[in-house]
């Protein structure tokens, strides 16, 4: 590594603290993702990155309510899985409700290093929604399970050592210091991409087996493929941004070893917490073999849509009825036949209808 490029990863990113700068310009040929020039005060009136203004309508557009949707029958349904299948229903649950819960705090962070205004918007918009899933997650554990489990279950993240492993990992790589430099900042933008991905993915697809090869947890299932579908957003959003700043900071080098240093290892722990949940392999295509080839696939997008390779390359899923769910070029055509329709006779935004019916069938 040179001096001149080792000096611009470790640069101090000022972070943006003051509530206005009068004295400072929106002005577009100034405007960066990260250290442009900003009053802080939010100016959409001028667009530079029309992606984070795609994201913010993509977002608003798919507004949903939780507790429109009816779990009355997954009450019945939960006390007809087996004692495994509601271990793992509940450890799920934990994790989703954990990654979800840490975003809400998290989000805010990243943003307040943020100067273009349209991206501070789109991110402010995601954190709404990653309070929407958090209702949601408390919705289902609420109704389903009996008082006395509730509060073990909700925190079994605290206690089962392999999720345990698998959130401190995220919590180091998402935290930022006082001090953070260009490459900090890097880094926490691939865990954030890495966390809406990956971290989420053994939660929903858990979920989604119970419903097509059970018919069980319908309206939890429901629940979870709109919170599947913001998440992909989520992840496209935070691709858009690390390629203008990698773009703009002239980090392209850094990119490859930031992302080495982070997927592999966040791959091998997803893959050893589900080897624990999934030890008997209860499933016939969601079993701990099927998975980890789902998260090398995955992987494989992360890397090739930052335009790198990942090492253990993988093109196809083995768990082929969900890979329009994992697509995240295709995350505006999400839509899984294999459901049986659901009711959703709710209000959405008036922007979602023409998806409404085609995602629910």
């Amino acid at each position: 590594m040179t001096k001149n490029l080792e000096e611009n990863l470790n640069k101090v990113v000022k972070n943006q603290k003051d509530l206005w700068k009068p004295n400072e310009s929106d002005a577009m040929n100034t405007r960066r993702v990260i250290g442009g020039t900003t009053t802080n005060i939010m100016d959409l009136t001028k667009i530079k990155y029309k992606w984070a203004k795609d994201s913010c309508k993509y977002q608003l557009d798919n507004f949903w309510v939780p507790d429109k949707i009816n779990l009355q029958k997954d009450i019945l349904d939960y006390k007809s899985l087996t004692v495994l299948e509601q271990k793992v229903f509940c450890n799920v649950l934990s994790s989703l409700s954990f990654l979800d819960g840490l975003q809400t705090g998290n989000l805010n962070n990243i943003s307040s290093y943020i100067t273009a205004p349209e991206i501070k918007a789109a991110l402010q918009i995601q954190n709404f929604f990653e309070v929407i899933h958090n209702l949601s997650y408390s919705q289902i554990l609420n109704t389903i399970l009996p008082l006395e489990d509730l509060e073990n279950s909700l925190y079994i993240w605290k206690k089962e050592t392999h999720l345990y492993n698998r959130n401190e990992f995220l919590i180091k790589n998402l935290t930022l210091q006082e001090n953070a430099t260009k490459k900090d900042l890097l880094r926490q933008m691939i865990s954030n991409y890495a966390l809406e991905s990956l971290s989420f993915t053994a939660g929903f697809f858990f979920l989604y087996e119970l419903k097509v090869m059970k018919g069980l947890m319908k309206g939890s299932t429901a629940m979870i493929r709109l919170i599947h579908r913001d998440e992909l957003s989520h992840c496209n959003l935070f691709k858009d941004i690390i390629i203008h700043y990698v773009q703009e900071e002239g980090l392209e080098n850094e990119l490859k070893n930031e992302l080495d240093k982070i997927i592999p290892k966040l791959v091998d722990l997803q893959k050893e917490w589900v080897n624990v949940i999934l030890e008997n392999n209860f499933f016939v295509s969601l079993n701990k073999q099927n998975l980890g080839s789902h998260f090398e696939y995955l992987a494989s997008l992360l890397y090739s849509n930052l335009g790198h390779k990942y090492e253990k390359e993988t093109l196809k899923t083995p768990l082929k009825y969900l890979q329009c769910a994992s697509d995240l070029e295709e995350v505006a055509s999400l839509r899984s036949s294999f459901f049986d329709k659901v009711n959703t006779s709710y209000n959405l935004s008036t922007a979602l209808e023409g998806l409404n019916q085609s995602f629910f069938d």
